[in-house]
This record gives C-alpha cells, structure tokens and sequence, in this order.
C-alpha cells in the first residue's frame, strides 16, 4: 500500500482531504497529517512516506522549505503541492526542488485523485524497472565470471584480433588489466582425483590461492582453460625486466605449492612464457606457458618451468638429437616411409657419440621422445590419451635407467614404437579427411538452391578453402566439377517428375537464370553422354 502524508495549515482542509478521498479504495494509506512543514518533517523522517501531499504557504516552515529539505535527504518522495493563484511565484520555486505536480486551490477531489493516482503508478512503474534492474544486475554478476572465463579463453586461441574491440570487451567485463607487459602463468594439479567433487574443490582452492598470492600486489585476471587448468594473466610494471618477472613469478609459484601441500595434501606445477608487450600475443605466451608446463613430465610433480629455461643445451648436436625437426615432422604427418628413413640416419649420427657412454646415448634419446609426446599430446590429432601408452611405457623404461643390450636392441624398439605411431596417425587423419568429405558433400546436397561455394561450404566444415579444394582433388573429383555433377543429376531426378518446369528447376538448384541453367545442363550432358 502506498503511504501518503497530509501537509496543511488550514484544519477543515486538511481534515477533508483525509476523511473525504476514499484512499484506502486505491490502495494509498494516510499515515498522517501535519499543519506545517516543522510538524510534517518529523513525521516524514519517521514514516517514509511515498508522497506528500502539502500547501505551500504555512507557518513555522512553508512547503518551498520542505520540499526542499525532502528533495535533499529523500529524493525518492514524491511531493505535490497545493497553492493559490497568487503564489504561484512560490511553486516556481519549488518545482526548482523537484516538486512533481501541483495543484490550485480549492481543488476538487476529483482533480487531487487523478493527480494522486498518476504519481502512484509512476512510483510503481520506477520501483519495478529498479527491481527488474536489480534482478538483472544480480544474474549480470553471477554470469560476468563465465563470460570473463569465455572471453579470455577466445583471446587465448587467437579469436579476437582487434584490439579495440579487446579492450571494450575487457571493460566491461570488469577486467583491470593493460593490453601491454603482460605475462602469462599456467597452473595444473599434478594428479588429477578420480572423484570429480574432490577434483573441483582443490581446483577452486587453487584458483583461490593464485588470486591472493599474486593478485595483491600486480594486476591480474585468474581463471580456468578449456583443459582444466588455472591460467593468470599477469601485468607487471614497465620497468620490470624480463627477468625479474620470471623469477617473481617463480617465488609466487613457490608458495602457492607450499600452502597447497599443507591445505590440501595435492603437489601443482606451473608453465610460464615469455613476456609480451601485446595482448595480441597472448596466444603465443600462452602455447609458450603450456609447453614449459609439459615439460613436468620428465622434470617431475611440483615443477615450475619457464620456456626460456627448456633446452638450453651447450652443443649443437644435442639440440639436434632432442629436437630433430625432420624426425618429428615425418611422425606429426603420419610418413612412415620418411620417420622410417630419418631414424636410421638418426641411429647413425648417434654412433658418433657412443664415446659418452650408454646413460649420454639412453638419455639423450630419452629426452627426444618425451619431447616428442608433448608435441604429440600438444597438437589437435584426435587421439585418444592410451594411443601413446606404449611410447609412455618406453619413456618410463628408460628414465628407469633400464639397460639395453645392445644399442641395435633400443634402435629396434624405439622405431617400432615411432613406426606405429606414425602409421596410427596416417589412419587418422585419412578418416578424418574423409569425414570432412562427407561434411561437405552433405551440406551441398541439402543447400543446392543456396550459396554453395568453396568459401561457405568450408566454413561450414570449419577447414580452410585451400584444404577443401585439396581434399576434394585428392578424392578424384575437383570442387567445382563436384557441384556441377551433383546439380545436374538432382536437375535430371526433377525432369523426370514432370511436377516443375525449367524455371523452377533452375530456382531449385540456385540458378537466378533457366536460360543459363539450360545452357549448364546441356553441356553437362554433352561432356557425359
């Protein structure tokens, strides 16, 4: 119900107004009535009443005042004043307080309840929108953390390319953080629970320690990646070197170990980047954290690894033997004629080094398969986790400092795990293509009166152009002859229906023109017959 207060001199007036209007009917309660503006500002400081219904020329303290005095400290009530001809100089006055009405003595009841009633609705009508607002800010707060989480993960995978657009997006997402020296930090629990309630608690314990450790003093945005890792976005100051950083953020790393261990009986290590002078960088900081990251496989739990610190070997020939690009490249394609070929000149090279000792030759190329894992585990190939059980076993062997009897015995194993690798990851990707065949076909069948272009139909199945049209001519048939064939024959199936004419086949099949399409069709059938 809304409260009204009654705010005039005269006694049989305001009596009147109270007793007479029927406010109850229209759901507005009189809490009172004051015979100045004194009397009716302690009432209003008592009652909060929704609107005020007062004369302007009163003793003690006029209506100017009180208007005044309630457009100060209640802005939200509503006043309507009550004035005679000759004082409407004084309502000039108080419409300058935000007065929302008045009306001109003697007022009919009539009048008085028509005013009343329209600034109730309009309270009515705020207090809503103020309630639909507060709702809408509520379910805008509970969201902003996804969205942050979303929008950080597209800028992480190279999604948004506009700075501007970053930047605005940043903004209201709330996150305080500069486009420029910015470095990146990726946190993962070494072992994962097999529950997934214990999992996500130690997951949201972490993320909690890695905003109050680093978020106190530089600042950051902490959230979680796709892979269910802890991610932080770190700005530091311009005059802060690279190095500093790194080893600021290694103390950090530290102690968030530290108290993870002692909260929660669970070891996490951490990957770092390089640092960046662009948040348009960020999906190279971030592969750049991931990569250092996975290298705790061979460097054990509680790790923390910066990229700059990986393979910092004092010979050329070890870089080549942990990072042979021709090796690694024939086994990512899946050419097993080319790994078969470059690991036997990789065994040959290694025999110029059997000086060293067997534990050089064991490590060494130790080192080299685990790299390669975290290539393989690293890129988008589609495999399953226990497609590279055998290569792990072999890895595990091998850090075990397990013997081999001869160095042709480790050659002989290590190429018939590399070897079938390689020949799984052919397979893999000819399904692959081949899915994407079946994509494109069947989207082209199903749109074949719309836009069926290269460029739509890869998009479609999210491959490039060029690796479309690739695909197609590695299938027998180029892209264009596909459509072409495809239309013709569905033109052919209609013919034979005698249910449409050349017009509305050639609508069908996305030709504006059935002159044109005739034209198509009869030389189709020429080249075919």
């Amino acid at each position: 119900m809304m409260k009204m207060l009654v705010v005039e001199d005269e006694k049989i007036l305001r009596e009147g107004i109270c007793k007479v209007g029927n406010w109850e009917k229209y759901d507005i309660n009189i809490i009172g009535a004051a015979e100045n503006g004194h009397a009716a500002w302690q009432q209003i400081q008592k009652e909060r009443p929704d609107i005020i219904l007062t004369d302007v020329v009163m003793p003690v303290m006029d209506g100017i005042e009180l208007t005044r005095a309630v457009h100060e400290q209640y802005p939200d009530i509503r006043v309507i004043l009550l004035s005679g001809h000759e004082e409407f100089e004084y309502v000039k006055r108080a419409m300058e307080y935000r007065a929302c009405d008045y009306l001109l003595k003697p007022a009919r009841m009539e009048k008085l309840l028509e005013v009343v009633l329209r600034i109730k609705e309009e309270i009515l009508t705020e207090r809503k929108k103020r309630a639909d607002e507060e709702i809408l800010k509520k379910k805008l707060e509970k969201s902003i953390p996804i969205l942050r989480g979303h929008f950080m993960n597209q800028l992480l995978n190279g999604h948004e390319r506009d700075e501007k657009k970053i930047r605005q997006q940043l903004d209201f997402l709330g996150v305080t953080i500069d486009t420029e020296h910015i470095a990146v930090m990726i946190g993962e629990l070494d072992y994962k629970s097999e529950e997934e309630d214990m999992f996500r608690i130690s997951q949201l314990q972490l993320r909690e320690l890695c905003e109050e450790i680093i978020g106190n003093e530089y600042q950051c945005i902490v959230f979680d990646d796709l892979k269910n890792r802890i991610v932080i976005v770190l700005n530091y100051p311009q005059n802060i070197s690279m190095k500093d950083i790194v080893t600021y953020l290694q103390g950090k790393a530290e102690r968030i170990q530290r108290e993870m261990k002692e909260l929660r009986e669970e070891t996490v290590s951490f990957g770092i980047g390089r640092m960046i002078k662009s948040i348009l960088y960020l999906p190279k900081a971030y592969r750049e954290a991931e990569n250092a990251l996975n290298f705790r496989f061979f460097m054990g739990s509680m790790s923390t690894i910066y990229i700059g610190d990986i393979a910092k070997e004092e010979h050329v020939e070890s870089t080549f033997f942990v990072r042979n690009e021709e090796l690694l490249l024939c086994i990512k394609v899946g050419d097993g004629i080319g790994t078969d070929k470059e690991l036997r000149k990789y065994f040959e090279d290694l025999k110029n080094h059997v000086s060293k000792g067997q534990d050089f030759i064991i490590e060494t190329i130790k080192m080299f398969l685990s790299y390669l894992l975290i290539l393989l585990k690293g890129d988008d190939l589609g495999i399953e986790g226990s497609f590279f059980a055998e290569l792990e076993e072999l890895i595990s062997d091998m850090g075990k400092r397990k013997k081999f009897s001869t160095l042709q015995d480790l050659e002989e194993k290590v190429s018939k795990v590399l070897l079938g690798i390689a020949d799984k990851i052919n397979n893999n990707r000819i399904l692959r293509n081949e899915g994407i065949i079946e994509k494109a076909e069947k989207y082209v069948k199903q749109n074949m009166s719309g836009d069926i272009s290269l460029i739509t139909v890869a998009d479609a199945v999210f491959v490039s152009p060029n690796y479309l049209s690739f695909l197609f001519k590695e299938h027998g048939e180029n892209f264009k002859d596909y459509v072409v064939r495809i239309k013709m024959e569905r033109a052919t199936e209609l013919m034979k229906t005698e249910k449409y004419n050349l017009n509305q086949i050639a609508q069908e099949l996305g030709y504006k023109d059935g002159r044109y399409f005739s034209k198509v069709y009869k030389k189709y059938q020429e080249e075919n017959s």
